[in-house]
């Protein structure tokens, strides 16, 4: 089994064309199909970062990324609510339930609190893997991978 925890920046991927989005579509495919051994897990947090994101595209095309659509913004609202009230294939780690780690986290790594958040998520779900299977955390951020590799975990740049 394969598992993978997504940061907001690759949660965002599965929505807009951007690098690397091709590749987080294949994982989430590959957890959709029938007998699936992947499973896809992001933090709650995800949803208000994704659309604050998508909103400065909507207003200016920031960090690089081409501007999006206003039909599109719209449209994918509503997408972005469900999975992250219900989960869909994706697994959900509600924040709330690791905002303790976080604030360990952020007095030891050298991240924004947010970031501390999707990191705390993702050992949560790292801690629940059984020996011998494998977990990534995928993040094009570079500072959350940096972290992450400094907290012992396998990490995925979907953009490289």
């Amino acid at each position: 089994m394969r598992h993978y925890f997504f940061d907001s920046s690759t949660f965002l991927k599965l929505f807009i064309v951007e690098a690397g989005d091709t590749r987080i579509r294949a994982i989430v495919h590959a957890a959709q199909s029938k007998g699936a051994r992947v499973k896809v897990s992001v933090c709650d947090l995800a949803h208000p970062e994704c659309v604050a994101a998508m909103r400065q595209m909507l207003e200016h095309g920031t960090g690089g990324r081409r501007g999006i659509s206003r039909a599109a913004f719209r449209r994918t609202l509503p997408e972005l609510a469900t999975i992250a009230k219900h989960g869909s294939v994706l697994g959900i780690v509600r924040a709330s339930d690791v905002v303790e780690h976080a604030a360990e986290l952020a007095a030891r790594v050298r991240l924004k609190g947010a970031d501390c958040v999707h990191l705390a998520a993702a050992q949560s779900v790292r801690h629940e893997v059984p020996e011998g299977e494998e977990f990534w955390f995928v993040s094009a951020d570079q500072r959350q991978v940096a972290a992450a590799r400094q907290e012992g975990m396998d990490v995925l740049d979907p953009t490289v």
